[in-house]
């Protein structure tokens, strides 16, 4: 390992710093990640610890950044026949198609979150929790949004379990009503 390691740039993601690291180690420079794990883990922390760090040995450090220069100045250039012939093979969803997956797995997390409301709150505090969970429910009935057929599953399940639930709070009232009167 080398002496002393200085920063020769700094990124906002994991895998941006690992093609900045990897384009180094092609010339034969030997460069380290700082900061990678936690931007991994924690990635709302980026900015506040700098980003990823691309750090190499300081008689490296005006290679590194040159080439790391040349490498960005490169990727606004006309790209290789292969590159073309791969992007025609695998052609990149459209962003309409993404949208509509993005949305499906926003309203599967909500349908997931009415369903375990839904079925905890029967245990743990049944009126608070199936309350949040009948929110949700009409979250999800008003919003026009697709949603997985297992998303439709943990819907209706909600909204059976919460039909269960304050139909015994009806029936517990009910009761506590008939004694106290008489």
């Amino acid at each position: 390992m080398p002496g002393e390691l200085v920063p020769v740039t700094s990124f906002a993601t994991a895998p941006e710093a690992e093609l900045a690291r990897n384009a180094l180690a092609e010339v034969g420079i030997e460069a380290f990640l700082e900061g990678d794990q936690v931007v991994s883990a924690l990635w709302y922390l980026s900015n506040a610890i700098g980003g990823v760090k691309v750090l190499v040995a300081r008689e490296h450090a005006a290679r590194a950044r040159e080439i790391l220069e040349e490498k960005d100045a490169g990727e606004g250039a006309e790209p290789s026949a292969d590159r073309v012939a791969l992007a025609d093979a695998f052609p990149a969803k459209s962003d309409a198609a993404e949208d509509a997956v993005l949305e499906t797995d926003a309203q599967d997390a909500v349908a997931r979150r009415a369903w375990l409301a839904a079925v905890i709150g029967l245990f743990v505090c049944p009126p608070t929790l199936n309350l949040y969970s009948l929110w949700l429910i009409f979250r999800i009935a008003f919003n026009d949004a697709p949603m997985s057929p297992t998303g439709w599953r943990r819907f209706y399940g909600a909204v059976l379990v919460n039909l269960l639930c304050f139909a015994g709070i009806g029936v517990f009232v009910r009761l506590a009503v008939l004694i106290s009167s008489g």
